[in-house]
């Protein structure tokens, strides 16, 4: 399927890209792994900077942002962009394996959020499902793309 470039280049694309090449490396490869979370996540929070940029001034924007407020998923973004941008790395917990074979082959399986049986790969995905899901409803209601 050909997808228009403009598409590949909103803040939700970017997000995912990152996110899909922080799956695959390699559990000798953990710097990488976590440069490339805390890139999904700076472009995941940007979504929402560019809808604000392009709607606030958009009858019914101010209404539809403040419902968002509560949202575990926006939460989330903004929290961990601000402590990126603000204090230093992500506040991602590790998973450390003792004894023989060292753990799993991949760097996702080594840092969690909510639970240390869930990747933070897993986590960062099913918030970034919302926040596109957020960000099509906004376009939709109040113009055309700007994420």
């Amino acid at each position: 399927m050909t997808r228009n470039p403009d598409e590949l280049r909103t803040a939700t694309s970017r997000a995912y890209y990152f996110l899909e090449l922080a799956e695959n490396f390699r559990a000798t490869e953990l710097n990488d792994f976590e440069a490339h979370i805390e890139a999904a996540i700076l472009f995941g929070r940007t979504a929402f900077h560019r809808l604000q940029t392009n709607y606030r001034k958009y009858p019914g924007w101010q209404k539809w942002w403040d419902s968002l407020a509560a949202d575990a998923s926006v939460n989330f973004f903004r929290k961990e962009r601000d402590i990126i941008l603000k204090e230093g790395p992500s506040k991602v917990g590790r998973n450390v394996w003792i004894g023989s074979g060292g753990g799993p082959p991949l760097a996702k399986n080594f840092y969690y959020y909510e639970d240390y049986q869930t990747p933070a790969t897993e986590t960062i995905r099913n918030h970034l499902d919302v926040i596109t899901r957020y960000v099509a409803d906004a376009e939709k209601q109040f113009g055309q793309s700007a994420s």
